[in-house]
């Protein structure tokens, strides 16, 4: 692909998602009651599970200090 086909290519799709973003705006400015309109866990089953396992697949696993490690004679 030539220089210009990508510039061209990225500056078509720069108009675009300003479109997408002002047309988002309008529609939210136009019915502002529908952002609250839902209570996130009255969501269906699946999505709630799906949704919980990407949050744990996303949190670091916590570091907890194994006894076997402890230095000899220290009282932790």
């Amino acid at each position: 692909m030539s220089p210009h086909t990508l510039q061209l290519t990225r500056r078509m799709a720069a108009a675009r998602l300003r479109q997408l973003v002002d047309e988002f705006r309008l529609l939210t400015s136009a019915f502002p009651d529908l952002r609250d309109a839902f209570d996130p866990d009255e969501l269906p089953i699946d999505f709630i599970l799906k949704r919980d396992a990407q949050a744990e697949r996303l949190t670091p696993p916590t570091v907890h200090p194994r006894a076997d490690l402890k230095e000899p004679g220290s009282d932790d």
